[in-house]
């Protein structure tokens, strides 16, 4: 077994909060970009939807609902 002095431990405890700091960053910017994949999906789905009840074999998803989608996102307060 070696001793290490406090100095190097204390370094040793200060470079692994650094490294939980990166860590919880990388989660935070994962779980935002999950946010908005959950959301393109979601409104994919509804695009889907509203094209298979309007009875279309193709639609342009940069078009379809995006109105309302736009409505609702600045009623809700929504910054898009």
């Amino acid at each position: 077994m070696r001793f290490q002095t406090i100095g190097w431990h204390k370094e040793r405890l200060e470079n692994l909060g650094h490294s939980i700091e990166k860590q919880r960053n990388k989660i935070s910017n994962i779980k935002k970009d999950m946010g908005k994949d959950i959301e393109r999906h979601l409104f994919l789905d509804s695009q889907i939807r509203e094209a298979i009840k309007r009875g279309k074999e193709s639609f342009d998803s940069d078009r379809l609902l995006v109105k309302r989608c736009l409505k609702t996102s600045v009623s809700e307060g929504d910054e898009r």
